[in-house]
């Protein structure tokens, strides 16, 4: 190889670098909003099964179907978000564990 093609390798190799770093970057923050979301669903959903448990909300009328409605949303959406987070985190692993092509 040339002098030449050495530097063209170089500031590919460089670049590409950099473009899986930008991605990584953007990953964990994916990841990080994810789980987030993931701690306030939860914690909201605990929240009405601990309204639900509580015999005096009922008396006081804090057991709605707007509730029941919220926490039926929330089971369903907390196993997608978690889907979302394994399947971010697994090209984040394997963005991690990517080969680096040896220098020319």
């Amino acid at each position: 190889l040339t002098e030449l093609d050495r530097k063209e390798a170089r500031r590919l190799s460089a670049e590409e670098k950099k473009a899986r770093q930008q991605q990584r970057n953007k990953l964990t923050q994916q990841l990080r909003q994810l789980e987030a979301q993931i701690a306030k669903d939860e914690a909201r959903l605990a929240e009405i099964h601990g309204l639900h448990a509580d015999p005096d909300a009922y008396a006081k009328g804090l057991i709605t179907p707007a509730l029941g409605n919220e926490a039926k949303t929330l089971e369903r959406m907390i196993p997608k978000l978690m889907q979302e987070w394994e399947q971010l985190s697994e090209e984040l692993e394997a963005l991690n564990t990517e080969k680096i092509p040896a220098k020319a």
